[in-house]
C-alpha cells in the first residue's frame, strides 16, 4: 500500500484537528505532506507541495469555506476534501463548484474519512448520490446556459431583424416587403435561427429570443 499511498495536507486552525487527523491518517498507511494554517503564507506554500489531497477544517460559513476553496484550488493542484461540518445539500453544489472533491461531515466514522482520501486520490469524488444528483443538475443547466449564450452570439443582425417582425406578428411576405428582400430569403433567415435558438417554431423562437434577451418582450 506504501507505494500508491496517497499524501495529505491538513488545512486547519486547530492545533487538535492537524494532530488527530495526522494520528488517523498514518495509522492508515498514509503520510502527512504539511499541516498548515490557512494564513497568505500557509496557502502560498501549497503550490510546491507534492500531495494529491488535502483535508481542510470547514469553517462554519459557507461562503468563508468556498472561498478557501477557491484559493487553495486557484494556487496548487491539491484535491481538497472538506471536513467536520454539515451542509445542506445545496451548501454542498456551493463548495463543489468552488473546488470541493468531498464532504467528511461531524459523524463520519474514521472509514468514511480514509474512503474519501482514497477515492478523491484516485479521481472519484466522495459524495452522497443525492448530492451527484444536484450536481448533474446543475450541470445540465450551465450547458443549456452556454447554449443559449453562443445563440445570442450566433445570430446575425439580418436574423435578430426578421425576428423582430416576425415578434410583432408579421407574416413573412409581410416581413419580405418590408425589408424589400426574397420571400425565400426570409424562411432561410428564420430556419438558421431556429437551429440556432434549438426551437422548431416561430413562436418558439420568438418566445426564446424574448427570454434570452435578444428582443424585448413587448
Amino acid at each position: 500500500m506504501n507505494r500508491t499511498a496517497p499524501r495529505v495536507v491538513l488545512i486547519g486552525r486547530s492545533a487538535l484537528f492537524a494532530e488527530a487527523l495526522s494520528r488517523i491518517i498514518e495509522a492508515a498507511g498514509m503520510s502527512i505532506a504539511a499541516a498548515i494554517t490557512p494564513t497568505p503564507a500557509g496557502l502560498e506554500s501549497l503550490a510546491a507541495s507534492d500531495a494529491r489531497v488535502a483535508i481542510l477544517e470547514a469553517s462554519l460559513n459557507v461562503n468563508d469555506t468556498a472561498n478557501l476553496l477557491l484559493r487553495i484550488r486557484s494556487g496548487s493542484t491539491l484535491l481538497p476534501i472538506v471536513a467536520g461540518a454539515e451542509w445542506t445539500d445545496e451548501q454542498l453544489v456551493e463548495l463543489i463548484e468552488a473546488g470541493c472533491c468531498g464532504s467528511v461531515g461531524r459523524d463520519a466514522s474514521v472509514g468514511d474519512l480514509i474512503g474519501a482520501i482514497e477515492d478523491v486520490a484516485h479521481g472519484r469524488a466522495f459524495l452522497s448520490p443525492r448530492v451527484n444528483g444536484l450536481v448533474c443538475a446543475r450541470v445540465r443547466t450551465l450547458v443549456r446556459e452556454a447554449r443559449v449564450t453562443g445563440a445570442t452570439a450566433s445570430l446575425t443582425p439580418r436574423e435578430v431583424e426578421v425576428l423582430r417582425f416576425a415578434a410583432e406578428g408579421k407574416s413573412n411576405k409581410e416581413i419580405a416587403q418590408q425589408l424589400g428582400i426574397w420571400l425565400q430569403t426570409i424562411k432561410s433567415h428564420l430556419h438558421n435561427a431556429y437551429e440556432k435558438l434549438g426551437v422548431k417554431t416561430r413562436r418558439e423562437a420568438v418566445a426564446r429570443a424574448v427570454r434570452i434577451g435578444v428582443l424585448r418582450d413587448s
